[in-house]
């Protein structure tokens, strides 16, 4: 889930089920670690990351590491996305008319 539409989706269908997801993985087990890891890794600080953590602590218990471990990873990814967006901005200009517009 890299993209922003991706993750949004994502995150939409886990708040939605929830209790699904409670009920197969039982809590803080692995599975439940490897799915919230998934859902929640490439979303920023400034992008409902927060909001994220707060609904994940309330339904989850016994992943507190794994979820610091996210925030800490995305706010390395907020600082260097940043930092560089100017350097990766004129980097891809050039580009932007040789991607076809039904590629996607």
């Amino acid at each position: 889930m890299q993209t922003s539409i991706g993750r949004r989706i994502g995150w939409d269908f886990f708040r939605e089920n929830v209790t699904t997801f409670q009920s197969r993985f039982h809590g803080g087990t692995q599975h439940s670690i490897k799915c919230m890891t998934a859902i929640m890794e490439y979303f920023v600080p400034d992008d409902k990351l927060s909001e994220i953590l707060q609904f994940v602590h309330h339904h989850f218990q016994g992943i507190e590491k794994t979820c610091q471990q996210i925030h800490d990873k995305g706010q390395i990814y907020s600082n260097w996305l940043k930092r560089e967006r100017t350097k990766i901005s004129d980097y891809l200009i050039p580009f932007e008319n040789e991607i076809p517009l039904n590629y996607f």
